[in-house]
């Protein structure tokens, strides 16, 4: 797909032609308000975060959009709780660097934080393989 321009209204255009095409640009943005979170939540929910992010930038460049540094979510409930998580583990372990060379009070600091979420994940793995 080439890259989108900008729309020119002519201007010869009338009240009546601005109107119509108007009312068509805000019949699509309401279109777009609605479906574009559905759309989302099941591109995330089907095929997961990283896929949809992967689409969403690749489109922005495809429209020649400049992307934000990261795709605004709009997830609601357990997929904002776990999409949280993800990111928020995600940029633990980037800015962690090397815990070997930690001192023991932000090593104790860590595995306070780190026990229940092991926890749950020994449920989990119980729930996926009964």
């Amino acid at each position: 797909m080439e890259q989108l321009t900008f729309w020119e209204i002519p201007e010869d255009t009338t009240q009546e032609q601005w109107q119509e095409g108007h009312k068509q640009l805000l019949v699509l943005q309401q279109i777009c308000k609605t479906l574009l979170p559905k759309s989302q939540a099941f591109g995330i929910r089907q095929f997961g975060v990283e896929v949809y992010i992967d689409a969403v930038t690749d489109f922005q460049l495809e429209f020649g959009i400049e992307p934000p540094p990261e795709p605004q979510l709009r997830l609601e409930g357990e997929e904002a709780v776990l999409d949280m998580l993800e990111r928020g583990f995600q940029r633990w372990v980037e800015k962690s660097g090397d815990y070997e060379q930690w001192d023991h009070e932000r090593l104790n600091r860590a595995l306070r934080m780190l026990e229940p979420l092991a926890e749950q994940a020994e449920r989990i793995k119980e729930l996926l393989n009964p």
